[in-house]
């Protein structure tokens, strides 16, 4: 995984009780339409991720929906509500003036790892 990368599962349940699926989906495009309108809001300056839905194939409408943000693609620093938001020994913060400017002038990675190309519910 590359520096400040990652994604989210979006339709995967994180705590279920037994006999429950983890796997319970949703409406990709409502979901889509709203994060993205969400990342137009608030991040400074505009971006948004990709999004990759990947269809139950059951005949239901739902997906489950990779999130997926790229470090080589995603601006430096990326603000939230004029805020960088930063994770320090596994917590959530704030950057503060300096670790701002080391942001400033990171370059992107190098290679991008190649993702969700022939992915499908199976494989989650």
């Amino acid at each position: 995984m590359l520096k400040n990368s990652g994604m989210i599962l979006v339709g995967v349940s994180d705590k279920v009780e037994p006999g429950t699926d983890r796997v319970v989906g949703v409406d990709a495009q409502d979901l889509i339409d709203r994060v993205a309108s969400g990342c137009r809001e608030k991040f400074a300056p505009p971006w948004e991720p990709t999004f990759i839905p990947v269809p139950f194939g059951d005949g239901s409408g739902l997906s489950v929906v990779v999130i997926r943000v790229d470090a080589n693609t995603a601006p430096r620093p990326l603000l939230i509500d004029l805020k960088a938001p930063i994770r320090l020994s596994g917590q959530n913060s704030t950057a503060d003036r300096d670790r701002l400017l080391r942001l400033a002038r990171e370059e992107p990675a190098a290679t991008v790892l190649p993702m969700g190309q022939g992915l499908t519910a199976s494989h989650l």
